[in-house]
């Protein structure tokens, strides 16, 4: 680039700017400009200080075009003149023709903002992004234009984006041509790509042409994780009926052989022997590939050298082709001693969440040790919090000019968040015994307190990414009656202690009383362990309780607790869980949690009494690789025991009780055990275990089930006797389904009571269904 300078004769400094002017000047202020370019008049001239102002010039988004500055010399100085071409403005931005979506879901969706470049491609993308959104609605048929209307003789061009939004077109078939090794249904739950079934309500059956090549991807790596390492999945077309409302997509598979593992072995250990490691691996040989399988053999190979020396060893995973589809795969393993630390670590792709709420659960930490095993960890716990829809953890070798022998990685830990994590529950139910209810409850999972709006407008974010949870629940019923908060800091004061506050009132409507409750607790929760399965609480709680409106044919025991008590009391609960929750097919994993409490004098607390509840359960998941649609057969028990002290009898407000859906099946609710005349008053003796086994039925969201309850609920655990045990067998179905992104479960029970004590009520048909169960 040539400048034209011109230096005043006879001068021995530089010449001094006398004016900038700007030709081609239209709406952009000239005083604007001069400050963008860095020059202002008396400033002094040089060909590298007209260079800069270019460079800075043609930086600036709304100029289409900058020429050199053109410099003309007089006697006080240079006149320096730009000749500029204003890029045109985004304006008004409108939609004409939309029924369905909203503007302001348009205007959310578009990418475009008032005063934005007015660019081709950005209408293009803009146009692209719209036609998504009615793509991801099912309106398949949708079209969309861009009108573009320049506004006078300024430059700045008003949008109207006119909109055809046609009918919605739901997929009634989805053909999966050429698959032999897999169902149609599991390549289905592959893509997340199912037709619509159930007017709906189990699969909305949309197909979105913006994400074809994402559902043929997933398609092919589920092949690829089965076995089938030549496996090709292509598009083979969409149908649409004449009437517009009804398609089909068609996918063609060739699988190709299923490989076989024709073995396992390592070469380059010096520091352990080949067959020990070739053990760790844990690999067969004459079985299926599987890439999980030869990705788990490598992690317990690198925890390995991570347990057993100080050597943090290279790795490469070989693959080599046998005679008749059989692999064997090779661990290459260089010992090279070295020292490898972790640098920096970078958090990107959080707009909402803290920088600090994601480091809590980093377990890269600068100038450690790096091993893989901590990545992987780290990728884990940050999926697990439930912010996130994908976590990259990724790591680039550097080095440190001060240590030559030290390997240092940067660790850039990438996020990207969950659109919607404050969640909305509302609906209502009806439960045998329990009778109907209504609910209403708000779930905030990245609550953050001290987040405050800036300003009136300043909502989008306000409230959020801190990593707390906030919880708020209506649930107003014919017999009973909950609201209640709940607060969670994980983090109290920044240390390991996670804060937990409760506060809520129930009432609860019984036959012959009611019972009103105001509840409010504070815990803090301390975890044991890195993964948070094992843990240790420590709780106070306080509950004032009401007995009153008692009937004339109240029981004895209603009668002495009628009035107001006052309960203070301790709670410590150690519990360790590694549960999977499943929506459709449930918990699989072990649970096990002992509690205590006490309260007397001491502790404020108007009765003296002590209690101790221990529960364990296990659920194993099988025959199906769909965690939706596995089997599963789940166990627990539960065992409770409170008694009074110094004389003081248990209140039955404070006795367990069983019966009806969510507790034994097959007796009526809360109908089980002691009784005072026709009335039940609780136990303070509690042993009850059940056994179930659940298999999905043609729809992941039918399921089938057969279950055993069993066990005891008596005036005092001494009391308890296998030869009092009650128990039931029998069956039902459970239902799962999501209405407008709420959950809707519902359970059926057809269970027969095989063994029962005088008092105790049967029942053979029970049920619970609503929202939030």
């Amino acid at each position: 680039m040539a400048l034209a300078t011109a230096v005043v004769h006879g001068a021995d400094t530089p010449p001094v700017v006398r004016s900038v002017t700007f030709e081609g000047r239209r709406e952009v202020p000239e005083d604007t400009l001069r400050a963008l370019a860095g020059i202002e008049p008396g400033a002094e001239w040089t060909e590298e200080r007209g260079r800069e102002a270019l460079r800075r010039l043609l930086g600036v988004p709304w100029l289409a075009s900058v020429s050199p500055p053109r410099v003309t010399a007089g006697p006080e100085g240079v006149d320096v003149l730009f000749t500029i071409r204003e890029q045109e403005l985004v304006g008004d931005i409108e939609f004409d023709g939309n029924e369905f979506l909203e503007d302001r879901k348009l205007a959310e969706s578009v990418g475009l903002r008032p005063g934005d470049p007015f660019l081709d491609e950005t209408v293009t993308e803009a146009v692209e992004r719209l036609l998504a959104l009615y793509h991801a609605e099912g309106f398949l048929l949708a079209s969309v234009e861009s009108i573009p209307v320049a506004r006078g003789a300024g430059n700045v061009v008003d949008i109207t984006f006119s909109i055809a939004e046609g009918r919605t077109v739901f997929l009634e078939e989805v053909r999966v041509r050429g698959a032999r090794a897999i169902s149609e249904e599991e390549a289905w739950s592959a893509m997340g790509l199912e037709p619509r079934r159930l007017l709906g309500l189990i699969s909305r059956g949309l197909y979105v042409p913006e994400r074809a090549d994402e559902y043929l991807a997933r398609l092919r790596s589920y092949y690829r994780r089965l076995g089938h390492l030549d496996a090709e999945v292509s598009f083979g077309g969409l149908e649409i009926d004449p009437g517009g409302r009804r398609a089909r997509v068609t996918i063609d598979v060739q699988e190709g052989p299923q490989y076989t593992l024709a073995g396992a072995r390592i070469e380059g250990a010096r520091l352990f022997p080949a067959r020990l490691l070739e053990r760790e691996l844990g690999l067969g040989r004459d079985v299926p590939w599987s890439e999980e399988a030869i990705q788990e053999a490598y992690l317990r190979l690198v925890r390995w050298y991570e347990g057993h020396s100080d050597v943090l060893p290279r790795i490469e995973v070989k693959e080599i082709l046998e005679p008749g589809w059989r692999m064997t795969v090779v661990f290459a393993v260089d010992e090279a001693r070295r020292h490898v630390e972790n640098g920096t670590v970078t958090i990107t792709g959080n707009a909402i969440t803290r920088d600090r709420v994601i480091r809590r659960h980093v377990a890269l930490v600068p100038g450690q040790h790096f091993t893989p095993a901590e990545a992987r960890r780290t990728r884990e716990a940050l999926l697990q919090t439930g912010y996130f829809e994908s976590v990259e953890v990724e790591d680039s070798r550097g080095s440190d000019p001060e240590r030559p022998t030290v390997e240092v990685r940067d660790i850039t830990v990438d996020v990207k968040e969950k659109e919607m994590m404050r969640m909305l529950y509302y609906g209502g139910g009806v439960s045998s015994g329990r009778g109907g209810y209504g609910l209403l409850k708000v779930r905030d999972e990245n609550f953050d307190l001290f987040r405050l709006p800036v300003s009136l407008s300043d909502w989008r974010g306000a409230f959020q990414g801190g990593g707390q949870v906030l919880e708020v629940e209506i649930i107003p019923g014919g017999k009973e009656s909950l609201y209640r908060a709940h607060f969670e800091e994980p983090y109290f004061f920044r240390s390991d202690l996670a804060l937990t506050l409760d506060g809520g009132t129930s009432i609860l409507e019984r036959e012959e009383h009611t019972e009103s409750r105001l509840r409010g607790a504070a815990g803090v929760r301390h975890y044991l362990d890195r993964a948070h399965r094992a843990s240790l609480s420590l709780q106070w709680i306080a509950d004032l309780v009401r007995i009153h409106d008692l009937d004339p044919a109240a029981p004895p025991d209603a009668v002495a607790a009628e009035g107001r008590a006052l309960l203070s009391y301790p709670r410590a609960e150690l519990r360790w869980s590694d549960r999977d929750s499943n929506f459709f097919s449930g918990d699989t994993g072990f649970l096990a949690k002992l509690s205590g409490d006490a309260g007397g004098g001491a502790t404020g607390s108007e009765l003296d009494f002590a209690r101790v509840e221990a529960t364990a359960a296990f659920g194993i998941g099988l025959f199906d690789r769909r965690p939706d649609h596995r089997h599963v057969l789940e166990a627990g028990v539960t065992a409770g025991l409170i008694e009074g002290i110094g004389g003081d009898e248990v209140p039955l407000f404070e006795r367990w009780y069983l019966g009806g859906p969510s507790t034994f099946r097959g007796f009526e609710y809360r109908r089980l055990g002691p009784h005072q005349g026709d009335t039940p008053v609780g136990g303070a003796g509690l042993l009850h275990g059940t056994v179930r086994y659940s298999m999905p039925l043609y729809f992941r969201e039918l399921r089938a089930f057969a279950m055993f309850d069993w066990g005891d609920l008596e005036s005092d655990f001494g009391e308890i006797s296998t030869g009092r045990f009650r128990t039931a067998a029998g069956g039902g179905l459970s239902v799962r389904l999501r209405i407008l992104g709420n959950p809707l479960p519902a359970n059926f029970y057809w269970m027969k009571a095989l063994s029962s004590e005088a008092g105790d009520e049967e029942e053979v048909f029970s049920f619970s269904l609503g929202f939030g169960f």
